[in-house]
């Protein structure tokens, strides 16, 4: 997947793999991250109570990226866990 042009133009309008692709890889603010986190969070919601069939997994992930993601800078901020820069 091509990253669009910037990082929150992947999050937002490219495809699920390509954002969790940039959450992983690339630095992108923390607040966007979030925001993005509780709007998958209620479409994956929205979509399993829609009684339809449809794919939970992928959104799922997107999820637990931008999760994983706010955690992550979260644990950096007070001080539990060092940047690879900060190691060497």
């Amino acid at each position: 997947d091509e990253v669009l042009g910037s990082d929150l133009d992947t999050l937002w309008w490219g495809s699920q793999s390509g954002a969790i692709e940039a959450l992983l890889h690339r630095p992108i603010a923390s607040g966007a991250v979030a925001v993005l986190g509780v709007v998958q969070f209620v479409i994956a919601c929205w979509t399993y109570g829609a009684g339809i069939p449809s794919g939970l997994f992928v959104p799922i992930l997107l999820f637990g990226a931008a999760l994983g993601h706010v955690c992550g800078h979260c644990l950096l901020a007070i001080g539990i866990v060092e940047s690879d820069s900060e190691r060497s």
